[in-house]
């Protein structure tokens, strides 16, 4: 008792919850009660943010013309123009670019596509008007 008298609030708290039956697991709620909201708060930012992600990729143009032009790439390797065309690909399958090369450049699939759509926009860059007004 004289002991329990000398304590300060913090050590009679930490003496009164060692009696209490499962305390550890009382605390354990404790301070999950105490840093649930930032965590919500935290993720769902994340969430948020994911979301913000997926609906540009979605509506990128960009993407899309990307993921037509190695369609099309693999399906005339695959397939050399003719026959069964493949209709879509897995995201799995974009790894495996970096492993099919073409043998006169020595260039991957990958680069390949990154070099002609380069090439691609330059031309476009350089182009003059089909028809020009006189003065």
């Amino acid at each position: 008792e004289k002991l329990y008298a000398d304590c300060s609030e913090t050590e009679k708290y930490m003496v009164t919850m060692i009696e209490v039956n499962d305390a550890a697991a009382k605390l354990d709620a404790m301070l999950f009660r105490t840093v649930f909201k930032s965590r919500f708060e935290e993720t769902t930012d994340a969430i948020r943010t994911l979301n913000s992600a997926c609906d540009e990729l979605r509506s990128s143009e960009k993407l899309r013309k990307l993921m037509a032009i190695i369609l099309t790439v693999v399906n005339q390797i695959n397939t050399g123009g003719e026959g069964k065309m493949a209709m879509g690909f897995t995201l799995d399958a974009l790894l495996k670019l970096n492993e099919v090369s073409c043998e006169n450049w020595r260039l991957a699939i990958r680069e390949y596509t990154i070099v002609s759509q380069r090439f691609v926009r330059r031309k476009r860059s350089t182009r003059r008007p089909v028809c020009s007004i006189m003065s």
